[in-house]
This record gives C-alpha cells, sequence and structure tokens, in this order.
C-alpha cells in the first residue's frame, strides 16, 4: 500500500499561497468591480479552508504487524 497523503505542513503551505494571491488580488482590484465580491468571497474561502485544516485533527496510518 502506498502512501497517497499529502502533509498537513504542505497543504497548509500552499493554501497559504493561495489566499496570498487572494488577498493581492482583492487588493488591486477596485470595490467598484464586479468582481470584487467574488474576489472577498473566494479570500474568505481560502482563510477558511486554511483554519480547517490547522484545525484538523491528524490520521496516521495504522503500523504494519
Amino acid at each position: 500500500m502506498s502512501n497517497d497523503l499529502i502533509s498537513r505542513e504542505a497543504l497548509y503551505n500552499e493554501i497559504v499561497r493561495l489566499e496570498e494571491l487572494a488577498r493581492n488580488r482583492v487588493r488591486d482590484t477596485p470595490s467598484s468591480s464586479p468582481c470584487y465580491m467574488r474576489y472577498v468571497a473566494q479570500l474568505n474561502e481560502r482563510t477558511a479552508l486554511k483554519q480547517l485544516v490547522i484545525d484538523a485533527p491528524v490520521a496516521y496510518p495504522l503500523p504494519k504487524y
């Protein structure tokens, strides 16, 4: 059985990277733009996902006997 799980740290770092991109897009988009609220929602989703990853319990594979 291969270990196809991604590490929590790698997942968290990728979400942080995507969150930063979303934050920059919100900051660079005028609030009068039709896309602004969509970008804000995307930033909020990425922030919430980051919190879920950090707060989730860790699942360790069972040892092989």
